[in-house]
C-alpha cells in the first residue's frame, strides 16, 4: 500500500504493487505463525542502516507488517499501528 508519508516523487506514478514496501507498507501473509516468525527473523538481518534496510517489520498472527525504510522510525511505528488497528477493527 502507498502512504502519503512517503514523499519521494519516484513512487508517485507507481501502483501500490509496483511501489512495494518503499512506497509505504506491505502485509505479507503466511500459512503458519512459525513461517511468519521465520520471515520476520530473516528481515531482522537487514535492520542496520544502509541500502538493504527493509524498514520496520512486525508479526501479527500469520502476517508480517512491513513499513518503508524511507519513513522515520516514528512514522514507521505510526503507520504500522494504523495498519494493525484496521486489521483488528470490529464493526
Amino acid at each position: 500500500m502507498k502512504s502519503s508519508l512517503v514523499t519521494d516523487s519516484y513512487y508517485a506514478d507507481q501502483s501500490p504493487v509496483e511501489a512495494g514496501t518503499d512506497g509505504g507498507a506491505v502485509i505479507e501473509a503466511f500459512k503458519t505463525v512459525k513461517a511468519a516468525k521465520a520471515r520476520n527473523e530473516y528481515l531482522a538481518a537487514f535492520d542496520t542502516a544502509g541500502m538493504f534496510n527493509s524498514g520496520s517489520h512486525k508479526v501479527v498472527g500469520t502476517l508480517v507488517i512491513r513499513t518503508s525504510s524511507r519513513l522515520t522510525a516514528s512514522q514507521q511505528k505510526q503507520l504500522e499501528q494504523a495498519i494493525i488497528d484496521k486489521l483488528v477493527e470490529l464493526k
